[in-house]
């Protein structure tokens, strides 16, 4: 059968729908399964999977070598079902084509959520990055190299989670000889500096490309741009990346972002240590769907007894999804010049601060019950909270939830606001238990 004209036609059990993309050697379709039964009220969805297309009558020796070594590894890695690795279904052959099937990813690659977005927020940042890290260190804790990280190689599921998907150059890590590896293999644009050296490497290679991933998602362009492999080569050797100011990121995420383009691999981060360095990273933007950490900012903000000058920050009340805070990027740590703090500085010269933390926070309980819909959103609403409060560091455990009650073409949108009424409702709880406060009312003259 014809990999290139397969459309409405039958591989397998498997029916093709569309044509999605390319891999390393073959091209990319839906395909949803034949041979599931219906339910017993009549309803049928069938499962969509993404099946990859190699025609081997095409292909050389050496393909069909990396073709049989993707099948192993995915078949390999397939008992452990890691939750950042894409799940692979099967494999089988039919006619003079191969054909591997995978699990679906709703929302493509990153590489087309980068250009549709122009850049990726600090948030989704933070949130892809924790992720690829998590799938890395997986892929190498089983000695695997992937050896071609590179953002049209990362897959997005409807709830933003990040798969890392295309096997078709990893290679399994000899035991006996790390380290040994010399093979010019992957994409240009992401290979590090010794592999275009052709020098031997390890699995720093694959962090390498992560930064340069890292760099595209900040940026919206490569780290490392020319017409041919020769001027990479060049730009790399001389390191000269496009300026990082073009990224909207604070300085300790640009920081994470070097770390991993250090041209010497031993001066890099395992991909362990970038997971853990990226969880504990703490995004405060909420203007730009970020998580705020209001706590912190009850802590440093105290009421004033003076009228300090009147601020020309405005607030957006109205925002984007989750913002009432100011457009203006706030920097990673807060300072009195920082949006955040301006701002809330300025309602707390006109207001009780308690007041106005739990206007905010039934503003977002509204906002996220108006997305939500139904009956029992409100219910959902306050099983969430009762998860933020219970699981204030457990972030997947919030996600979980989320998910369990958001319809999955609204979780972008609640996701956010949720984490920014979990820092709501953490301010609020941390100025009744401050010392300063009383039960009485404060005098507003005094605010």
């Amino acid at each position: 059968m014809d990999a290139q004209n397969i459309i409405g036609k039958n591989c397998g059990e498997f029916t093709v729908e569309k044509h999605i993309g390319k891999g390393t050697f073959g091209q990319v379709y839906l395909v949803t399964r034949t041979d599931q039964i219906p339910s017993r009220t009549g309803s049928f969805q069938p499962t969509n999977y993404a099946m990859k297309v190699i025609n081997l009558s095409r292909a050389n020796g050496r393909e069909q070598e990396l073709l049989d070594r993707e099948t192993q590894i995915l078949s390999d890695l397939k008992r452990f079902k890691h939750e950042n690795i894409v799940h692979y279904v099967e494999c089988f052959r039919q006619g003079d084509s191969a054909y591997i099937i995978m699990e679906y990813c709703e929302r493509g690659t990153l590489y087309e959520y980068i250009r549709q977005n122009k850049v990726v927020s600090e948030y989704m940042f933070v949130e892809f990055v924790r992720q690829m890290a998590s799938g890395l260190e997986f892929l190498h804790s089983k000695n695997v190299l992937h050896r071609d990280v590179k953002s049209k190689n990362i897959l997005l599921t409807a709830h933003n989670d990040v798969k890392i998907a295309d096997f078709g150059v990893a290679r399994e890590i000899p035991v006996a000889a790390p380290g040994k590896m010399s093979v010019f293999i992957g994409s240009p644009q992401y290979m590090s500096p010794e592999m275009l050296a052709k020098k031997p490497y390890d699995e720093k290679t694959d962090i390498w490309s992560l930064g340069c991933t890292c760099f595209e998602m900040g940026t919206g362009d490569y780290a490392f741009k020319a017409e041919n492999i020769q001027q990479i080569r060049q730009l790399v050797e001389k390191k000269q990346l496009p300026p990082m100011e073009n990224a909207d990121y604070c300085d300790d995420v640009k920081s994470i972002i070097m770390w991993m383009l250090q041209k010497e691999s031993a001066n890099r981060p395992t991909a362990k240590q970038v997971a853990e360095v990226i969880a504990s990273h703490k995004c405060k933007n909420i203007g730009t769907h970020t998580a705020v950490e209001l706590s912190k900012a009850v802590a440093k903000v105290a009421p004033r007894k003076k009228e300090p000058k009147t601020s020309k920050t405005k607030t957006n009340d109205s925002g984007r999804e989750s913002g009432v805070f100011s457009e203006q990027p706030s920097e990673c740590g807060l300072t009195d010049k920082s949006a955040m703090g301006a701002t809330y500085n300025e309602v707390s010269n006109t207001q009780n601060q308690q007041d106005y933390l739990q206007k905010q926070s039934n503003k977002y309980q509204a906002q996220i019950v108006r997305l939500m819909g139904g009956n029992k959103a409100s219910e959902h609403v306050s099983k969430i909270i009762k998860v933020c409060r219970k699981h204030s560091t457990d972030y997947e455990k919030i996600k979980t939830v989320v998910k369990k009650y958001v319809r999955e073409d609204r979780y972008e949108r609640v996701y956010p606001l949720v984490l920014a009424l979990k820092g709501v409702e953490e301010a609020i709880a941390l100025q009744n238990s401050s010392p300063s406060h009383t039960d009485s009312k404060p005098d507003r003259s005094d605010i």
